[in-house]
Parts: C-alpha cells; sequence; structure tokens
C-alpha cells in the first residue's frame, strides 16, 4: 500500500475560505507553531498565543487579501495575495499568491 492511500482523506466539500476571526486563535496556532510549516515561511514560528491574535487583528489585514483556509469551519492554513516591493519596477503591476497550511495537510 503506498503512502499516499494511508494519509486521512479529506472531503473536498468541506473546504471553504473566509476571513480569519479572532476565535480561529486555537486553529491559527497549530500551524503558526510548527516548526514543520514556517521553516518554509518568511516569518518565525510563533510561541505565543499573543503573536496570533496580533496576526488575526492586524497582520492579516495588510495584505491585499486574505482568507483562512478552512476544513469543517477550522483554520488549516491562510492564503493571500501581496503586491510586489514598490523597488521593483519590473513587477510593478504583478501580485504574489502565497499559503500556509498545517503540516498534517
Amino acid at each position: 500500500m503506498m503512502e499516499r492511500d494511508r494519509e486521512e482523506s479529506v472531503d473536498l466539500a468541506q473546504i471553504s475560505l473566509r476571513p480569519l476571526q479572532l476565535s480561529d486563535v486555537d486553529d491559527l496556532m497549530v500551524w503558526t507553531a510548527d516548526e514543520k510549516v514556517t521553516k518554509f515561511c518568511t516569518w518565525k514560528t510563533y510561541s505565543s498565543k499573543d503573536q496570533g491574535i496580533d496576526f488575526i487583528q492586524n497582520g492579516a489585514c495588510e495584505f491585499l487579501w486574505g482568507r483562512a483556509i478552512c476544513l469543517n469551519d477550522h483554520a488549516i492554513g491562510f492564503i493571500s495575495m501581496t503586491s510586489s516591493s514598490a523597488s521593483d519596477k519590473l513587477r510593478e503591476k504583478s501580485v504574489e499568491l502565497g499559503y500556509v497550511l498545517g503540516s498534517k495537510y
């Protein structure tokens, strides 16, 4: 049996995108405090719930567009679009799509 066959299957109908809410902080901490996830990110691993609350209240709104990736209404990750750097004239009309997803997924 292949490794992939043994993984938990996910009903894709249960996946949704929505704005992050303060009530998502416990779910958010699962993946923002996971070094297996954050080693691929530009930000450091979160070590406190206050960092998660600050991201929800202040950081998430800094993106051009950002949404929680939800499974059964639990935030398992985040997807966002950011504008290119103002100093990078070659990309001034482009955006970057990024995402973070819990290591379980």
